[in-house]
């Protein structure tokens, strides 16, 4: 199911999509990362944060043009606690 924690807008989106993590708590840029993965599981990309203010993490996903439409999952990892949301790329 979807994280609280997690928003993207646009979504769905087309080019790019913005990806919000909320309540991050303190973390630093080099412990935490967002994984794409397509709806087989399998890894697309792994994405860095653009920006950290207090505990929002910002990522920005703009996938290679070859990336087909669809439906992919998007993970965030912190400590124990994993967090998801569903993207649609138009």
């Amino acid at each position: 199911r979807d994280s609280m924690d997690l928003s993207a807008y646009p979504n769905p989106f087309k080019d790019q999509v913005q990806i919000v993590f909320n309540n991050a708590g303190k973390v630093q840029v080099e412990q935490i990362q967002l994984s794409i993965f397509d709806m087989s599981a399998n890894l697309k990309q792994r994405i860095r944060p653009v920006s950290i203010e207090g505990e929002i993490v910002r990522f920005v996903w703009e996938p290679d043009p070859s990336v087909p439409a669809g439906l992919y999952h998007c993970v965030i990892q912190t400590g124990t606690k994993i967090h998801r949301i569903r993207l649609l790329k138009m």
